[in-house]
């Protein structure tokens, strides 16, 4: 499976912008997201296989990506580490067409970051790093000061508060560093 999804992933993201059907590329996110949420594991082959799916659908229509995960963003849903994981790799991928959805994304996940299993914060805290590098990114092609407005910022300051006094002491390095590190540029 994580062949079709791989050869899936690489055409998706070869087609032209204008080649992107919206009604085709959202059967394609709701089969890929489908797979990721269809098993408690992380990280299987065809789960990051998967993942690279809706990343290459978020290079062309990063709304329709988005949406498609934001309702496996809530309660104890046991997706929601793949569904942050999609959102880092898609930071990652496509700076530019992230940083503009921030917002929105840190609003789904701020809720949920008090309530993360040990096991899965060290994803958290790579999301965060990719996110924070996305950011900077973004920022060195366009002003940044035009995206963060006052509820960004508050959002911002709620998540670094329990991340730098809860995670960032965690004596869990995969946890500690790649969050105290995603406050550093990249170099």
């Amino acid at each position: 499976m994580a062949g079709v999804f791989q050869v899936m992933a690489v055409a998706i993201r070869a087609l032209d912008k204008r080649d992107a059907d919206p009604p085709d590329m959202a059967k394609l996110a709701k089969i890929a997201t489908a797979e990721m949420i269809s098993s408690k594991e992380l990280n299987a082959d065809w789960q990051i296989a998967a993942a690279g799916v809706l990343v290459a659908i978020g290079s062309h229509l990063p709304d329709l990506m988005i949406e498609e995960l934001f309702p496996h963003l809530s309660g104890q849903n046991s997706a929601i580490p793949a569904m942050v994981q999609v959102l880092a790799d898609f930071a990652s991928a496509d700076a530019l067409q992230f940083t503009p959805r921030l917002k929105g994304i840190l609003s789904r996940v701020l809720p949920i970051l008090g309530n993360v299993r040990d096991a899965h914060r060290p994803i958290f805290a790579n999301a965060f790093k990719c996110w924070c590098q996305a950011c900077w990114q973004y920022g060195v092609d366009f002003p940044l000061i035009s995206l963060l407005d006052s509820d960004i910022v508050s959002l911002l300051n709620s998540a670094f508060e329990l991340l730098f006094r809860v995670w960032a002491t965690s004596r869990d390095l995969k946890v500690g560093l790649p969050f105290s590190c995603s406050c550093l540029p990249p170099s």
